[in-house]
């Protein structure tokens, strides 16, 4: 299967008001970040379009990879890449299909965020975090489950406006591990691994 999500595209709008577009599953296909407010990359199975090049990080969504291990249950697994960095995740899912790429997508940005945040790179950590929240979307809620997330995320974004970029990249990802992990209990039929 190529991937999940072919062609379907994310604009995550990191707190730097740097427009990040991630076209998911869309193999080889990388995105710029421009590094500066008001501009934007646009991003098909094509081409990259850029309105300026002078300082770019790039960003990588690889396809989705499937493995069915026999026993009824299928491991996703997806790798993420923010400049030099990469990491994978996965999932492990009771029968078969992809519909739950998106947790091991946002598993992958987290961890990338985490090793970012450790080695100081607030930017990325922040874009990261940001990217793996859109990623996993919002079907990730429990019923019944009072979910303060955004309220910290909302939180977070002014931490980081005010200056304080290392304690907000940290409650974002704090924020988006959250979510994960309700991700996880909604759908009992997916675990981490």
């Amino acid at each position: 299967m190529a991937g999940v999500g072919a062609g379907r595209q994310m604009a995550v709008q990191p707190v730097n008001l740097v427009l990040v577009t991630l076209a998911l599953a869309s193999a080889g296909c990388v995105t710029r970040n421009p590094g500066g407010p008001n501009k934007q990359t646009e991003v098909n199975a094509r081409s990259v379009v850029q309105a300026d090049v002078s300082q770019q990080v790039e960003t990588k969504v690889s396809p989705l990879t499937v493995e069915t291990l026999g026993d009824g249950r299928t491991k996703l697994t997806a790798t993420r890449t923010h400049g030099a960095a990469e990491h994978t995740a996965s999932v492990i899912v009771q029968g078969t299909g992809t519909t739950h790429g998106r947790a091991a997508g946002a598993k992958a940005w987290s961890g990338l965020g985490k090793a970012s945040l450790d080695n100081g790179a607030l930017d990325a950590a922040i874009a990261c975090a940001k990217a793996g929240i859109e990623e996993l979307g919002d079907d990730y809620k429990p019923p019944r489950v009072r979910d303060s997330t955004g309220m910290k995320l909302h939180a977070a974004a002014e931490r980081i406006e005010a200056g304080a970029k290392s304690n907000g990249a940290e409650v974002m990802l704090d924020m988006l591990n959250s979510r994960i992990e309700m991700y996880l209990t909604k759908h009992s039929e997916v675990s981490g691994e």
